[in-house]
């Protein structure tokens, strides 16, 4: 009897488990099927080429996938949780960038603007 009762707790959590499988791909595979029916509705793309670009893009991706599992197997472990600075410090960096583009524009215009009202009350002034 208590047998039985672990092999339906097993039974369930494989299939809680496949369930949050197929909602896994699912939600992580909507914007490639929107695209993939965008590609078929061009007119310029033949059928055959979009399934052996998709057919592609996957095998790169598989590829990518086992390379970085065999480099996350040689490094040590704590090495692989720094791989989350990357994304952060690139995002950090763009986001820097912008604000001082903002900054610089923002100055610019303050500068032109005080040499206009400079100008409006100094009129013979250059």
């Amino acid at each position: 009897m208590h047998l039985g009762y672990i092999h339906a707790v097993t039974l369930a959590a494989l299939l809680s488990h496949i369930v949050l499988g197929i909602t896994v791909f699912v939600s992580t595979n909507v914007d490639d099927i929107l695209l993939l029916a965008l590609f078929f509705a061009d007119d310029r793309l033949h059928p055959r080429t979009v399934v052996l670009g998709q057919f592609a893009g996957i095998g790169a991706l598989v590829l990518a996938s086992a390379a970085a599992a065999l480099a996350a197997f040689a490094a040590p472990e704590g090495w692989i949780a720094l791989l989350g600075v990357v994304p952060l410090s690139l995002g950090l960096f763009k986001l820097f960038e912008a604000w001082r583009g903002h900054r610089e524009s923002d100055e610019r215009e303050l500068h032109i603007d005080w040499q206009r009202r400079r100008r409006k009350r100094c009129p013979w002034r250059p």
